[in-house]
């Protein structure tokens, strides 16, 4: 069970990041920072799996897909990441993970978030040569 209300959760570990937290239409936002000065954008939201429990679901834009982008090679990058994926939404390369949120604890969504925002700025870098999102 969690300890902690989804929101306090949220509040928390945006504070022990030094970051702002953004909330709008169910959408937490924050700024996750990452080595050599470097920052992504991660979003959180709580959404129903199919058998009805709440999952916690993380999502990181990386880039607009477009030609040149060889979809092999996001499948090759999953193979490295533990919590989180390269996934397409809509015509948008994301990373996105989830997290039954009754069993959420603030050191796991802390691990979560900083891999979800690593990999997105890895994919970045390595796909479009700079910081997008």
């Amino acid at each position: 069970m969690s300890q902690l209300p989804f929101d306090r959760l949220m509040r928390e570990l945006a504070s022990y990041l030094g970051t702002p937290l953004s909330f709008d239409r169910g959408i937490y936002r924050l700024i996750v920072p990452l080595p050599m000065s470097r920052q992504q954008e991660v979003s959180a939201s709580i959404r129903n799996d199919d058998d009805g429990r709440q999952i916690i679901a993380f999502v990181s834009t990386v880039g607009e897909a477009r030609r040149g982008i060889e979809p092999w090679n996001l499948l090759r990058a999953n193979g490295s990441p533990i919590y989180s994926r390269a996934a397409l939404l809509g015509d948008m390369i994301v990373v996105i993970a989830s997290q039954l949120l009754e069993t959420a604890q603030a050191e796991e969504v802390l691990l979560i978030l900083r891999e979800v925002a690593h990999f997105a700025d890895q994919l970045e870098r390595k796909h479009f040569r700079g910081d997008m999102f």
